[in-house]
């Protein structure tokens, strides 16, 4: 739930974990950024700067880099790994989501882990559980290419 005129600032989603996002009421702006090397370079950056209270991220970016969508109640959006965002409530919103990784975009996500621990942040807004998922993975294609496991029968 989010009320009308709340703006959450750019950002990229913890871990660069995947989203999708069902509005159920209420009406919703997202600003968006693709995740190329020069625009999470400009992120890291303005993040440490400390200035995102003096300087829209947006405006760091070319005019054509930056997508605008507004999302209407009934509206389900998916928002690909790694993409930079700001969001703007219009109208008091009840929004249904989740946040997933996938096999799809591993390399951006351990770069987004990476950017998130540069620039220091905090654990509670962090992917849980991050670097256990990558060894589960690691795992995972280990066995699937050599018939392999380290895992316990048992477990």
């Amino acid at each position: 739930m989010s009320v009308a005129k709340c703006f959450t600032d750019f950002h990229i989603d913890m871990g660069g974990s995947s989203v999708w996002y069902h509005l159920l009421k209420g009406k919703k702006v997202f600003w968006l950024i693709p995740p190329t090397e020069s625009h999470l370079r400009l992120y890291e950056e303005w993040i440490l700067s400390g200035r995102q209270n003096e300087c829209f991220f947006a405006d760091l970016c070319s005019s054509n880099d930056c997508q605008m969508i507004i999302l209407e109640p009934g509206w389900t959006f998916f928002l690909p790994s790694g993409w930079i965002h700001g969001v703007y409530t219009m109208e008091d919103s009840l929004v249904f989501g989740g946040n997933f990784l996938h096999s799809f975009k591993i390399p951006m996500q351990i770069q987004v882990w990476t950017i998130e621990r540069k620039v220091r942040v905090p654990d509670r807004f962090r992917y849980p559980y991050f670097i256990e998922s990558m060894w589960y993975v690691i795992q995972r294609y280990v066995h699937c290419l050599t018939g392999i496991t380290h895992i316990a029968d048992d477990w």
